[in-house]
């Protein structure tokens, strides 16, 4: 197994901070383990997906379509993990979800980043939340929706910028997605257009007015 070099050090800190396990199988090869922890949360009454579209990170935007996880250390409970990834950036949202159901998938692939095969274990907890309103927060998310620039369908949703707790100068861009086009965004072709049309959207953190009071 050949690591790229330029993410030796993220391997090495993932490794430190007991949130992968590494082991030799029968052929030989290292193979790395990962367990996720996910948040798959949709609105009371609408049968959409609150998603993670981009970072915004020093002013550089990248496209994404994940939902919210993080991956969770050796020792650490799933409920532990999950209350790290509302503590972090959904920590408004925390007191309006309610938790309806748990479940489990695996899947073993090569990871072109750490350059071994990698088995992710995933534990996806489900919730809705009753209502997602700025007046039902304080304090408010923030609306960025009318400074995006684009002709993205898209554009015509709320999105919302939240700043990560732990890294002040990274925000995340939110919105609410539904299946098709979370299945659609997160397809190859999908993440290409995305990403396109974000950088066009969002270019520089500049154009949009945040507080660094405002989170979710």
């Amino acid at each position: 197994v050949q690591v790229p070099v330029e993410h030796l050090d993220a391997l090495r800190k993932e490794i430190r901070g007991e949130q992968c396990t590494m082991f030799r199988a029968s052929n030989g090869n290292l193979e790395r383990v990962v367990t996720i922890v996910i948040l798959r949360l949709k609105r009371l009454l609408a049968d959409d997906v609150l998603t993670r579209v981009g970072v915004i990170m020093d002013g550089t935007v990248q496209a994404k379509c994940d939902l919210p996880a993080t991956k969770q250390a050796t020792g650490e409970a799933p409920h532990q993990a999950l209350q790290r990834v509302l503590d972090k950036e959904l920590s408004n949202v925390a007191s309006h979800c309610r938790i309806s159901e748990v479940t489990q998938e695996s899947n073993k692939v090569h990871s072109e980043r750490y350059g071994m095969l990698t088995t992710y274990h995933k534990i996806i907890h489900h919730a809705v939340v009753a209502s997602f309103e700025e007046d039902d927060f304080h304090p408010p998310i923030v609306d960025v929706s009318e400074h995006l620039r684009g002709d993205s369908p898209l554009a015509s949703r709320p999105f919302y910028l939240v700043n990560d707790v732990s890294k002040p100068r990274r925000q995340f861009v939110y919105t609410w997605l539904s299946e098709d086009e979370f299945n659609y965004l997160s397809s190859p072709e999908g993440q290409e257009e995305w990403g396109e049309w974000l950088q066009r959207a969002l270019p520089t953190t500049a154009d949009v007015p945040v507080s660094p009071t405002h989170s979710v």
